[in-house]
């Protein structure tokens, strides 16, 4: 997994951010948790993520997306990844929501 755009923390530990494989994950680095969807809609519906990521937390940010300890995936998250009309659907809801990831 690798880090596009880190979205902000939520205040309770959880940082969200977009994949360059055209997902999103909420990633907890106190436990090295990732919870991996196709829409960051999926956790911006529980919660804001709108406070700033300090750099420290960035970089242990993109060392759980190195080697995680647990990893969660969503409905369709790991399917975004093989079948192609599933993906073409999302990336054209991802466009339609304005997202760029």
């Amino acid at each position: 997994m690798k880090l596009k755009e880190v979205i902000g923390g939520n205040g309770l530990g959880g940082i969200l951010v977009t994949l360059e494989d055209g997902r999103c994950a909420c990633v907890v680095v106190s436990n090295k948790l990732i919870i991996i969807e196709v829409l960051l809609d999926s956790f911006l519906k529980w919660t804001s993520f709108d406070e700033e990521v300090s750099e420290q937390n960035i970089k242990d940010l993109e060392e759980t997306l190195k080697n995680p300890e647990i990893v969660r995936y969503g409905p369709c998250a790991k399917d975004y990844l093989v079948d192609k009309k599933m993906k073409e659907r999302f990336d054209k809801i991802k466009r339609e929501a304005d997202y760029n990831y």
